[in-house]
């Protein structure tokens, strides 16, 4: 069925546009990022000797957490805090990239989706609820559901997490219905 590019690349491009709303345009997800109050302090402390790009966590507890029951580390995470950081480029960000990244995860999830309608056993002409309920389950997974892993080792908020879900289910909806009205006939 390789007419089912173009649905790919319009729910790809809807998904996008969703995206840069949900997160450019609302305010829902601008209130997940809070202020430290010591920012000053800890930037002049990252400053001195500056951290590659990465994930770090605080306090350190080596590989696979093999330093947790050293006396030391024990202590500074009963002290606190406990946390992860992600450091990223120094600069101001650039959109370009990250975009066309975003656009080509979706493009990747409406494949995917595309090619399980198709397995599952929808024909050309196939009618428009039956592709919307098997694209839009198939979409929707990844999107509400790949961000958990985050809140349950990660400690990001679970609130968070149901905003993503929310999202998710926009662009999954999204995508099942562009590819219920543009399945082949």
């Amino acid at each position: 069925m390789k007419e089912l590019w173009l649905p790919t690349l319009i729910s790809s491009a809807a998904c996008l546009l969703i995206s840069v709303l949900v997160w450019g345009v609302l305010p829902f997800h601008s209130r997940e990022h809070r202020r430290l109050s010591t920012e000053p302090d800890l930037l002049a402390a990252l400053r001195r000797d500056p951290p590659p790009p990465g994930i770090y966590s605080f306090p350190y507890r080596g590989p696979r957490g093999a330093l947790t029951a050293r006396a030391d580390v024990a202590a500074q995470l009963a002290r606190g805090p406990v946390g992860y950081v992600v450091i990223g480029k120094t600069g101001a960000p650039r959109l370009t990239l990250p975009l066309v990244q975003h656009f080509i995860f979706f493009a990747i999830i409406a494949t995917l989706a595309a090619y399980i309608a198709t397995i599952s056993g929808l024909k050309d002409g196939a009618p428009f609820i039956k592709v919307f309920r098997v694209v839009s389950i198939v979409a929707t997974m990844p999107l509400m559901l790949g961000a958990a892993p985050l809140s349950i080792w990660f400690s990001r908020p679970w609130k968070s997490w149901v905003l993503q879900c929310a999202d998710g289910l926009a662009c999954g909806l999204t995508t099942g219905a562009v590819f219920g009205w543009f399945w082949p006939q």
